[in-house]
């Protein structure tokens, strides 16, 4: 099973679901999870929804490249 990814450490963390998460940038929820267990790789548009919706915790580089980021540390800020 491979490791989290950023995005998904980061939304546990937070606390929040799934479904919270893909209604506030746009996407439903089945197409989060592909994203975040790194089968799919989010359009331009989600990336830059899901930078801005958690700040500067995530970037584009977590999102397109989770594995380079396997012992990426949480903040629940």
């Amino acid at each position: 099973m491979p490791a989290d990814t950023p995005l998904k450490k980061l939304r546990i963390a937070r606390g929040l679901s799934q479904t919270e998460v893909a209604k506030a940038v746009g996407i439903d929820q089945g197409g989060l999870s592909k994203i975040e267990g790194g089968t799919h790789l989010p359009r331009r548009e989600t990336a830059e929804a899901l930078v801005k919706y958690f700040g500067s915790a995530l970037t584009e580089m977590h999102l397109f490249y989770p594995s380079r980021y396997e012992d990426y540390e949480v903040s629940k800020r």
